[in-house]
Formats: structure tokens, C-alpha cells, sequence
């Protein structure tokens, strides 16, 4: 059979395999420094939707000829494609032409999972892993109908992603990482925590379902894309790459070991990060960190049942990063549930004083199988969901105007990284290092 996995473009830069793979994109504002901020980062970053990439591997191993493509189907046997909130006009238009041409479409993606009823022209949704359910179609008669739900158990049972099918020289995570050729590894899946407004322990993403790759699985990968494409950059995609200290120590260790000469990064939380580790994780080549700051309100972050970090170890802890040279990226979060516009101009403020090496600031947005959706859905104000990208104001808040909370989240990014402290500081530590 021939498959595509089909890349659907847009108007707008699209993050599919961010936001829990609900997709999110990039917009600093429609002033003139806001859309060359816009501009100034889009323009750098290209990298691959991960489940495309492992889906397409075990669909290659059952024999079937396997391409990506943009906007192309030509005579495929059968379609996959992501389903993204803020592409989600984009893709429907591609779902409907391709169903009127009578080609199969498989539709993957948490928010197809949690929507299922807006993807009535497809074939089939998986809700969950796609290994399972893609690696089982070896016949057209395999081809499975309706709504089905999959999870890998045992990662390390997967194959490696097969990257000679992407166009792997164009990737780039720069200037977060700058090595190339570059790309993504996954080395666990979940998170044990109970933020409720996160889209990486939705119910179609499985919930707070944490598993973890073995060390030497992981280690046989690195060597894998060195020796095969020349790896030199690599972005770890696990939402929480640290949370247990032991594995991340073996890991690195490993990797210090093997003298693979790769610079990583990764996400996680800085309440599972100390000096030591940090250090050895700096040992190990990781020179990029990003972190989740959200607000500089506690109690605004414990109403949203995020676990609050002390901000004495959370400051203490990205000044030891300055200090050994590795990037920090600070995200938070405008406008959560309890937010006022004192909490909002606090967190603006905090951020500045932490003054990492990079700064996203989000509109809080909800998102289909989390419970923020659930507790505010019906003060959803719009069923537009090309505007559930984490830069529009997509439900009536109860304390901040929608007008304010977009000029705040504009504010935010221009006052950021036009400050003299930043300039220097990136400068000095991002040009100069």
C-alpha cells in the first residue's frame, strides 16, 4: 500500500507536536516589534511532528511505501494526517477534498481523540499511541473503522524513528540548539503530575500515564543517529525528562561514557533539578533547559492544581545554570482561571528579575480532555478552533477583560526582550559562548 503522511500547511507557523500534540503557534502581537519578534522565531525553527515519525516507521517495516508530504496525496492507498486545533480549518478542508476523491484518511492527534465527532469523513481516529493500531494495518482489510484507542506499554519495544524519510537537514531548533543536523528523541511518555489546564495529561493523551524508555535503549539511539545522520543536536521531547533523578543520572553518565560530543536539551520541572544534577547533566553536553514557570502566584498555580516550586530553589536554580553556561526558556502562563491583573503584572515583573535566556508567555487556553476545559466550557466564547493556539482569548474570564489579557500577553513578550539586562545578557552568554 501507499501511504502518506500528509503535512497540512497554513497561514500561520503550526507547533503541531507541541501542546500535548494539540498544536499551538507563535505570535507576539500586531505591533511592529511584536510581528518582527514573530517573525524573528518562526523563521528559524523547523522540526518533526513525532508521531508521524514513528508512525510512518512501523508502517515502512510492514512493507508499505511510506512518504511525508505537504499538501500532496497523489494516488495514496491511504492518508494520515494530524489533527491540530489552531490548523483545524486548514485540515478539514483537506479531510472533506480527500473523502470526495474516495481516499482513505486516518486521523491521529489528542484533540481528533477528544472531538471525534468533528472528523466524521475519516476512515478512523486513534485515540492514544499510534504504534499499535498503524503497525497492525500490514492489508488494506486491516485498515481499522471508527474511533480506536491504543497505548505502547513497553517503549522500549518500538523501533528507532527512521529519519531518511524526513528531510532531516532542514531541522532547527536554533538558537535554543544550535548543532546541527539536528532532531528530536523521546525517551519517556506522561507526566505524573496533575496540572489541570495541561494538554499532556488529557484523557486522549492518556492521562498522567508515565513510562520511560531503558537507559541503554535510549543510549542505542543517540549512537544510532550519530553514526547514521550525523547527529550533533538533539531536543529531548519528554514533558518531563528529569523526574526521576537516578535514570537521568545513569543517563547522562552513559552518554559520558559513550563520548558522543551531541548537545542536548530538554523540559522538565525545576523542582526536579539540583546543582549536582545539573552539573552532570551539563557534563553530559545538555546546554539547553526549558522549564515551566507559569505565575509568580502561588496560590493562583495551586487553584489550578499545579504543584507550586519554591521560588528561592526555582531562582537559585536558573542563576546555577547561568553560571555553567546552559540556556534556560522560562514559559508562563496569561490569564489562568484565578488570575487578576495584580497577579498577571507580578508575573510580568518575575519574569524580568528571572531573566532567562529566552521567554514564551501563552493565553491560557482550554483544551478538549483536560479538567480546566470541563470547569469552564460552557464560558467558552467562540467555536472557532483555528483560535485555540495559545495567543487568543478563547473563554470569558472572570476577573480580566479578553482585551486586557491580549494586550498583557503583548506586553509581555515585547517588554521582555527589548530590555537592556536581556541584550546584555544575551549578548554576552549567547553570541560570545
Amino acid at each position: 500500500m501507499k501511504i502518506v503522511f500528509l503535512e497540512v500547511e497554513s497561514d500561520k507557523k503550526i507547533y503541531r507536536d507541541y501542546n500535548g500534540g494539540y498544536g499551538t503557534s507563535f505570535n507576539a502581537g500586531k505591533s511592529l516589534l511584536g510581528k518582527f519578534l514573530t517573525g524573528l522565531r518562526t523563521t528559524k525553527e523547523y522540526f518533526p511532528y513525532m508521531p508521524y515519525a514513528y508512525g510512518a516507521t512501523v508502517m515502512k517495516k510492514n512493507g508499505h511505501e511510506v512518504s511525508i508530504s505537504t499538501n500532496k496525496t497523489d494516488d495514496a492507498d491511504l492518508v494520515i494526517m494530524h489533527a491540530s486545533m489552531p490548523n483545524h480549518s486548514h485540515e478539514m478542508k483537506y479531510l472533506k477534498a480527500l473523502n470526495e476523491e474516495g481516499i482513505k484518511v486516518g486521523i491521529i492527534g489528542p484533540f481528533a481523540g477528544m472531538k471525534p465527532e468533528l472528523f466524521e469523513d475519516a476512515e478512523f481516529i486513534i485515540k492514544g499511541d499510534v504504534e499499535n493500531i498503524l503497525g497492525g494495518i500490514k492489508k488494506e482489510k486491516d485498515i481499522p473503522h471508527g474511533l480506536v484507542s491504543s497505548s505502547v506499554s513497553n517503549l522500549d519495544e518500538l523501533p528507532y524513528p527512521d529519519w531518511s524519510l524526513f528531510p532531516v537537514e532542514k531541522f532547527s531548533y536554533s538558537p535554543i540548539i544550535t548543532k546541527k543536523p539536528f532532531t528530536f528523541v523521546l525517551s519517556s511518555r506522561g507526566c505524573t503530575y496533575g496540572c489541570n489546564y495541561c494538554p499532556y495529561i488529557s484523557e486522549s493523551n492518556l492521562g498522567s500515564k508515565y513510562r520511560m524508555r531503558s537507559v541503554e535503549n535510549v543510549i542505542g539511539e543517540l549512537k544510532h543517529l550519530k553514526e547514521k545522520f550525523g547527529i550533533k543536536g538533539i531536543q529531548f521531547r519528554d514533558p518531563l525528562f528529569t523526574l526521576i533523578k537516578k535514570r537521568t543520572e545513569d543517563l547522562c553518565r552513559a552518554i559520558i561514557k559513550e563520548n558522543l560530543g551531541i548537545e542536548f536539551g530538554c523540559e522538565t520541572r525545576l523542582d526536579r533539578v539540583d546543582e549536582n544534577l545539573l552539573d552532570l547533566m551539563h557534563e553530559a553536553g545538555f546546554r539547553a533547559l526549558k522549564v515551566g514557570i507559569e505565575s509568580a502566584d502561588l496560590e493562583v498555580l495551586r487553584k489550578s492544581k499545579r504543584m507550586p516550586i519554591a521560588l528561592e530553589h526555582q531562582e537559585r536554580m536558573i542563576k546555577h545554570c547561568d553560571n555553567i553556561g546552559m540556556k534556560v526558556v522560562g514559559f508562563y502562563v496569561i490569564g489562568l482561571e484565578n488570575d487578576t491583573e495584580e497577579t498577571v503584572k507580578a508575573t510580568l515583573k518575575y519574569s524580568k528579575k528571572l531573566n532567562t535566556d529566552f521567554a514564551n508567555f501563552t493565553i491560557c487556553t482550554p483544551i478538549p480532555g483536560t479538567e480546566f476545559y470541563d470547569t469552564v466550557k460552557d464560558r467558552i466564547n467562540t467555536e472557532d478552533y483555528d483560535l485555540f493556539d495559545n495567543f487568543h482569548v478563547t473563554f470569558d474570564h472572570p476577573n480580566i477583560p479578553k482585551e486586557k489579557i491580549i494586550k498583557y500577553q503583548e506586553k509581555a513578550l515585547v517588554g521582555y526582550y527589548l530590555r537592556p539586562r536581556y541584550f546584555y545578557k544575551y549578548f554576552t552568554k549567547t553570541i560570545f559562548t
